[in-house]
């Protein structure tokens, strides 16, 4: 229901395909509450989380845990703008993650952050157009405040 706060446990697993020095097996599990409301006719959607993630690399380099804490906020909106029989929907967001022993940089002169921002904007229609049977995502773009890892990012989808 809108206004009410869910906690939601999970757990993933996954593999990364970046380079043959650092293809590894990820992994995480967390709690994270989320509420859904209004704010001045902007649909809210606040999000809090707790997870512990790691990487297992397949060559010499180390593996690596940490923990995170994230709170993020999303604002949508629907806008004048149309496209066909749709309402063009902006949204706003921003994320900020606090990570305790934060993984190992392989960049050299690199730093360790411990805390990061995120803030960027994406577009979609209301509703949603279909491809076959699921909703198209939406599409934006996002900076990530990430010390010498900081950088632009193409959002498909939700951005956190």
């Amino acid at each position: 229901m809108e206004g009410d706060w869910h906690l939601i446990p999970y757990a993933r697993a996954g593999f990364s395909v970046a380079s043959s020095s650092v293809d590894g097996w990820l992994y995480g599990a967390g709690l994270r509450v989320e509420r859904r409301s209004d704010f001045h006719g902007w649909d809210k959607f606040t999000r809090a989380e707790l997870a512990y993630a790691g990487v297992n690399y397949r060559t010499d380099i180390p593996s690596d845990q940490f923990l995170r804490l994230r709170s993020g906020f999303d604002f949508t909106r629907g806008l004048d703008w149309s496209i066909g029989d749709r309402a063009v929907e902006l949204g706003l967001y921003a994320v900020f993650d606090i990570i305790l022993d934060p993984p190992t940089v392989l960049l050299e002169q690199s730093k360790q952050h411990p805390m990061q921002a995120e803030f960027g904007f994406t577009l979609a229609t209301r509703p949603r157009y279909r491809i076959w049977k699921f909703d198209a995502p939406r599409l934006g773009f996002g900076y990530r405040l990430a010390g010498t890892l900081s950088s632009w990012r193409f959002v498909i989808g939700v951005p956190f």
